[in-house]
């Protein structure tokens, strides 16, 4: 039988990504085809990987602020979807099938900091950086 987590012991995102790191490490949290394989994350290097770009983002002075997000579904989405919201910024997700002028305007008005992008979205990424000013950071 699952052992029953408390609402104590998962208060926030990043108490929760603890938990799972220390009772779950070495298991399986994402399996997805990269290549001409099956790729396997396990909660540990999950945990690991969203707290590389969680000190990155402190470590470039992002807290409490609004940072945007758009890219295809995949890892690194959600990465930077943990590392974002456990720095105590807010996500602001940005639809992929969004056009320059609404993202633009969303960035203004929200007036988000940084946008982290896939690297397909390079050159919307690019585009908005040269409307709006908003710092770039690619997921890759």
């Amino acid at each position: 039988m699952a052992e029953m987590i408390t609402e104590k012991e998962i208060a926030n995102m990043a108490a929760f990504l603890n938990y799972i790191y220390t009772h779950y490490k070495e298991r399986t949290a994402f399996s997805f085809t990269a290549g001409n394989g099956q790729k396997e994350i396990t909660y540990g290097t999950f945990a690991a990987d969203v707290d590389a770009l969680r000190h990155w983002l402190q470590n470039q002075g992002y807290c409490r602020e609004r940072i945007a997000l758009i890219g295809e579904n995949s890892y690194n989405w959600i990465v930077a979807y943990f590392a974002i919201t456990t720095t105590q910024n807010t996500v602001v997700p940005l639809d992929r099938e969004i056009t320059l002028g609404e993202a633009s305007r969303i960035a203004k008005e929200c007036e988000s900091k940084l946008l982290i992008h896939s690297a397909g979205y390079q050159t919307f990424a690019d585009d908005l950086a040269n409307e709006t000013g908003i710092g770039l950071l690619c997921m890759t």
